[in-house]
């Protein structure tokens, strides 16, 4: 009885062993998956920027293995945005900005049908007429056009409908005589609030252009909304920036009441 306990523990102690020695040898030789799990969790954990910046690289480094893999091509793209929205500093935006674009312009290539490499190609351009300006970026409203709308063919839905809050964005900052209009930028952050009501960044935008449009009360109105609203899981992250630029228009817009 005794041998038989004894048996079946070395037994037990023995496949534990294999299990464990196993799952190791799996990580090991899938260092991929290993990577994309490590720098998933730490884009999950971007309100510290460090933490973007070291997925950003470990998204890089399954590129070394795998240079034509679609999700880290893609995620590339999407973190240097984040990073580029976060950072104060115009060169360290352009530092993630200018890899982010060829990134995803890959990702188009590896997958034409799928819909994150436009979305995150236009984003990216919208954020090279923040650095560069507006009138040194005017090449770029057709691309950025374009991308969207593939989006909006693919997928409208999504990142809560943001191909619409870039078209907004994109109406609302070229000047009129180039074709701007904040009537057109409602209209799309309007759509954009149909698909999902807690984009904390198209809320935030179409507070900003409704009171552009005199639609004072309106303008008031959403940013309440806004600073009321528990943030929405994807952007939490973003969501505590968009307030405190929330709470600056607020105080602004009830100054000019006065």
């Amino acid at each position: 009885m005794k041998l038989n306990r004894w048996y079946r523990k070395r037994v037990g102690i023995f496949w534990l062993s294999m299990v464990v020695f196993l799952s190791g040898f799996a990580m090991a030789s899938d260092p991929v998956g290993r990577l994309m799990d490590e720098a998933d969790g730490l884009y999950q954990n971007r309100k510290n920027l460090d933490n973007a910046y070291l997925a950003l690289e470990k998204y890089r480094e399954v590129l070394k293995y795998k240079p034509d893999y679609y999700e880290a091509l893609w995620k590339v793209s999407k973190t240097a945005f984040f990073i580029a929205e976060m950072q104060i500093l115009k060169g360290k935006k352009w530092e993630v900005v200018e890899p982010g674009i060829d990134s995803a312009k890959l990702a188009i290539k590896v997958n034409p049908s799928g819909v994150d490499g436009y979305f995150w190609l236009g984003v990216l351009y919208t954020k090279v007429g923040e650095i560069k300006g507006i009138l040194k970026s005017l090449f770029l409203i057709a691309p950025i056009k374009r991308t969207m709308r593939k989006v909006l063919e693919i997928n409208e839905a999504y990142e809560g409908g943001g191909a619409y809050t870039v078209l907004g964005r994109v109406y609302s900052k070229l000047p009129g005589i180039l074709g701007g209009s904040e009537k057109k930028a409602r209209d799309y952050y309007q759509k954009a609030r149909q698909i999902c009501s807690t984009n904390s960044l198209n809320l935030l935008f179409l507070a900003e252009t409704y009171h552009e449009l005199g639609e004072k009360q309106l303008a008031l109105k959403t940013l309440d909304t806004l600073l009321a609203m528990e943030p929405d899981n994807r952007w939490k992250a973003e969501a505590m920036k968009h307030k405190d630029e929330a709470r600056k228009l607020l105080r602004i817009y009830n100054k000019n009441n006065d």
